[in-house]
């Protein structure tokens, strides 16, 4: 029998996340996008391998997108995705708490997502939504798979771990390819977890 038992527990936390978006038309059009705030919730499992290196995995649902704040012209993009990281974490014991940092291939696969705009002018303002179409046709907005890498790294103390973790996408997840069409996500998150098991 292993040692070492697997641990469960719980994540949540906030997200900083942005995109980046050109083609070779109009070159890079993301410049005006900024940041947007959004956060993050999910199941958490340990997997050990050894006293210090667990495989740290489960599944979240965790927001992406950004946002546009002109003059006359704003808007809010929200992406959900259902992300499953698988992560190698080496873990520091120092007696009171444990340093742990790693790095593992993460799965994001979109579910629903929203762009909504309003539109500001001398006579009125007009404001609007669309709901996201996912898929990789003339009509579709974003494809639905995005793999990228985890880079993680926190504290632990007892049952808590606090943590942060940068999300570079490997996807180009524009729906199709025409004209150098480039779309990637970009995310930071802060985390905390409740993590079970001895």
């Amino acid at each position: 029998m292993h040692a070492f038992s697997q641990r469960f527990g719980f994540r949540v936390g906030a997200n900083f996340s942005n995109m980046i978006g050109k083609n070779d038309i109009v070159g890079t059009y993301s410049d005006d996008y900024k940041t947007a705030l959004g956060g993050h919730l999910g199941f958490v499992q340990e997997i050990p391998v050894n006293k210090d290196i667990v495989v740290q995995t489960g599944f979240t649902i965790a927001q992406r997108g950004y946002k546009v704040d002109k003059t006359n012209y704003k808007s809010n993009t929200y992406l959900f995705y259902m992300d499953i990281p698988i992560n190698a974490l080496y873990k520091l014991d120092l007696n009171a708490v444990k340093l742990f940092a790693g790095a593992g291939p993460n799965i994001a696969v979109g579910v629903f997502g929203i762009h909504n705009w309003t539109i500001t002018s001398p006579l009125a303002s007009v404001t609007d939504d669309k709901e996201i179409v996912w898929g990789k046709e003339d009509d579709s907005d974003l494809r639905r798979l995005d793999i990228g890498l985890n880079l993680t790294a926190g504290i632990e103390y007892g049952v808590i771990q606090l943590g942060v973790t940068y999300t570079p996408s490997f996807s180009n997840i524009a729906p199709t390819r025409d004209h150098g069409a480039f779309v990637k996500n970009k995310l930071f998150a802060v985390s905390m977890a409740f993590v079970f098991g001895k």
